[in-house]
């Protein structure tokens, strides 16, 4: 091998290295923001509801612990949505989970906003 093929071959794995070490620097200064809520509704120590979730990157785990009506109601809403804009439009992600369940759901919004009733939650205001 040619001095002058060393140092290039060199200078590539150096070059690799920086680029790698800079990636892993992005990802770890800005990771997707992690949502969790915990919602416990309780009427003289006995649970109406009571729900565990957590979404990140988009993807979320929904846990019904208790509930008075036996299935925890969710509807997810983009955060980042103001009044009058068009994403308001699009369709909100409403779905069930059984008392004892838990439920794994993919397309959240990147900052959900979390609504969970005994109830189906009709309306949700975002904070």
């Amino acid at each position: 091998m040619q001095p002058f093929d060393a140092a290039l071959s060199w200078l590539f794995s150096a070059w690799q290295a920086v680029l790698s070490w800079l990636l892993i620097l992005l990802s770890v200064a800005n990771p997707a923001p992690t949502v969790t809520s915990t919602v416990r509704d309780n009427d003289n120590g006995v649970d109406r509801l009571y729900s565990q979730s957590r979404a990140q990157n988009g993807h979320g785990r929904f846990e019904c612990l208790a509930s008075q009506s036996g299935q925890c109601h969710y509807l997810i809403l983009d955060r980042d949505c103001q009044p009058g804009q068009a994403c308001l439009a699009a369709k909100p992600q409403v779905f069930s989970v059984a008392v004892g369940r838990s439920v794994e759901r993919n397309g959240l919004p990147t900052r959900p906003h979390i609504c969970v009733d005994a109830q189906s939650p009709r309306e949700c205001a975002l904070p």
